[in-house]
């Protein structure tokens, strides 16, 4: 098991689900209210892009870029990648 050179935790705290993509792949996995999904970044010379937009409709998203900067991202003690 790798260890993390940080962890925190990204909690949606709206009434609506949060979208997060995974990129470069363009995974989505939805986020429900009231849940947090635990990030753990890896490496400390690449730090990883994270971006928080919204569409014209108001949906919330946040994207997920290794490219520059490895992570893992755990849902409810599951690794998200086995839940999409």
């Amino acid at each position: 098991m790798k260890t993390a050179a940080s962890v925190f935790d990204l909690l949606n705290d709206g009434r609506d689900e949060l979208l997060l993509y995974l990129e470069p792949e363009g995974n989505e996995f939805r986020l429900p209210p009231g849940k947090a999904v635990q990030v753990r970044l890896f490496g400390d010379k690449h730090p990883i892009e994270m971006k928080h937009s919204a569409d014209a409709s108001g949906r919330r998203t946040v994207s997920f870029w290794p490219a520059s900067g490895g992570f893992e991202l755990f849902f409810e003690g599951k690794s998200v990648w086995e839940q999409i």
